[in-house]
């Protein structure tokens, strides 16, 4: 148990820190296009991911990339941790990321987030959230982007449901493009 703690606390440690410098340092990237902020977040998770493997010892795999089309596409993904909100910045190029919009408000993060063209949601927002999701979804599409959506709107332990937020796949079905469940 002490090893664990030792682990997370250093991680803890070195992820807040490496965050903090790395994007500090790449703030001028947020005058280039949209694809300059995502390849940030690309080197930024890919870096926390190996401070997980080598710290923690926490690794993945990953299988049925293969199956995947060319963009554009909807990935729907289970909402059970930070990990799998990063996982999908390296597994496709310049995904637009549906997520609340709160998340853009994180000074440093938020900042490249949103210029990347994630889609910031205001979850409370009713039928105006769903007109911007919808607007902002066929944008993507026609800039032939992956989408990628967590439907439960928040994190959700592996064994519960959730009712799926009205900020859903299905408000942009008519996007024409492809839907693939993520779990």
């Amino acid at each position: 148990m002490k090893m664990i703690v030792l682990r997370s606390t250093l991680f803890n440690a070195l992820f807040f820190g490496w965050s903090t410098i790395y994007l500090t340092i790449c703030l001028p990237i947020l005058i280039l296009p949209p694809r300059a902020s995502s390849w940030v977040g690309k080197v930024w998770t890919r870096m926390t991911f190996a401070m997980l493997k080598s710290i923690c010892k926490l690794d993945h795999e990953i299988i049925g990339l293969e199956n995947l089309p060319e963009p554009p596409f909807i990935i729907a993904s289970k909402h059970q941790s930070a990990w799998e909100t990063m996982v999908f910045s390296i597994l496709v190029d310049h995904p637009c990321i549906v997520m609340k919009r709160e998340l853009n408000w994180i000074p440093l993060f938020g900042w490249f987030t949103a210029r990347s063209g994630a889609i910031g949601i205001n979850r409370s927002g009713g039928a105006s959230a769903l007109k911007q999701l919808v607007a902002l979804s066929r944008k993507a599409v026609a800039e032939k982007r992956p989408i990628i959506i967590f439907p439960e709107g928040t994190r959700v332990e592996p064994t519960k449901k959730f009712p799926t937020s009205p900020v859903s796949p299905r408000s942009i079905a008519n996007s024409k493009s492809r839907w693939f469940p993520s779990h």
